[in-house]
């Protein structure tokens, strides 16, 4: 038989408040709260998602992982879960095992610019700015608005030595946060490379 809604309630509220726990960075407070949740429900996943962001927040990455194993069990295609066991790869340098994940998110939706940008980082990482770029150029393509991103296309094509392109993208970047510094620093670094010496 199916639960009664009422029943989830309390589940819905403490995943809901350790939520906002994690937005004021109490996360040893949300993972408590998730953990008294899942003692009644143990495969939610919004909660088992939380509680794996809060352990890797706390030092705790393999009781981390083990929170997006149960879902990725459940559920071998949570997009979710394959960016955030992504992520906790990368900080362990488990590099094939990333790409590998990130091409299995790709492959679910090819939209998704975690994965694109994942992705495109490891590979600018390894001086392989050619491979990076397509991923790069993507990710700046479907959120053009995202500053980070158009910082790491122009870093890519500055490796590339397309220091035209690359202007072009730091002068948005500084043209939308006239404050960012590191957007000023490469942007005085690609008109160096511009100016044609004498």
């Amino acid at each position: 038989p199916l639960a009664d809604p009422k029943d989830k309630l309390a589940v819905f509220q403490a995943v809901t408040a350790a939520g906002e726990l994690v937005l004021e960075e109490k996360y040893a407070e949300a993972a408590a709260r998730i953990e008294s949740a899942l003692r009644d429900e143990p495969m939610i996943p919004q909660a088992l998602l939380v509680l794996s962001t809060c352990y890797v927040e706390l030092g705790r990455n393999e009781e981390a992982k083990a929170k997006l194993e149960l879902i990725l069990k459940e559920d071998p295609e949570s997009i979710p879960a394959l960016i955030s066991m992504a992520n906790i790869l990368l900080e362990e340098r488990k590099n094939e095992d990333v790409i590998a994940l990130c091409k299995r998110t790709l492959s679910l939706d090819e939209r998704n610019t975690q994965a694109q940008m994942l992705i495109g980082e490891f590979l600018l990482g390894e001086l392989k700015h050619g491979e990076a770029l397509p991923y790069l150029e993507r990710t700046v393509e479907i959120q053009p608005k995202v500053l980070r991103s158009r910082l790491t296309l122009a870093a890519c094509l500055v490796g590339l030595k397309h220091y035209d392109r690359a202007e072009a993208e730091l002068r948005l970047v500084i043209q939308e946060a006239p404050k960012f510094p590191l957007a000023f620093f490469n942007l005085g670094q690609v008109s160096l490379e511009l100016i044609e010496p004498i």
